[in-house]
């Protein structure tokens, strides 16, 4: 008994599928190009807003500039002494006195210091009075 080998001559069918064909490659050209103006219509409107709004701070900014020196000159005319003797005499009814006594009064100083230590003249710990502490500190340094 023989064996039937069957065999069909044709050649092989190749799939129909191709991944670089004409059309693909225009449609995914045409989404990249889609997506790119897309980014730089997002980008373009995001730089003017972030620009309106600097505008905006910086007008704001300079309102508040105006009112603080307008703020400034009421409180410069408001603090003069005509203004203040003017509103003591007529608004208050006061007057200037007439005898002026002066008192000496024998105290000691006192032997601590009354004012915070960072309004007073010298630092503790700086060395000499009148240098900072920075000053100090280079001077302790070997090229200085």
């Amino acid at each position: 008994m023989g064996r039937a080998v069957s065999a069909i001559d044709r050649p092989f069918a190749r799939p129909s599928y191709r991944p670089w064909s004409l059309p693909r490659i225009l449609v995914l050209a045409f989404g990249a190009i889609a997506f790119l103006g897309l980014l730089q219509v997002i980008q373009t409107s995001d730089a003017t807003s972030t620009s309106y709004t600097i505008q905006h701070l910086e007008q704001d900014r300079q309102d508040w500039s105006a009112q603080v020196h307008s703020l400034e000159a009421e409180v410069a005319t408001l603090t003069s002494l005509e203004r203040v003797e003017r509103e003591a005499r007529d608004r208050l009814g006061m007057v200037p006195a007439e005898n002026v006594l002066y008192l000496e009064v024998d105290v000691p100083p006192p032997q601590q210091q009354l004012l915070p230590r960072r309004f007073s003249a010298s630092e503790p710990g700086a060395g000499e009075p009148g240098t900072s502490w920075w000053q100090a500190l280079l001077k302790l340094l070997p090229f200085y």
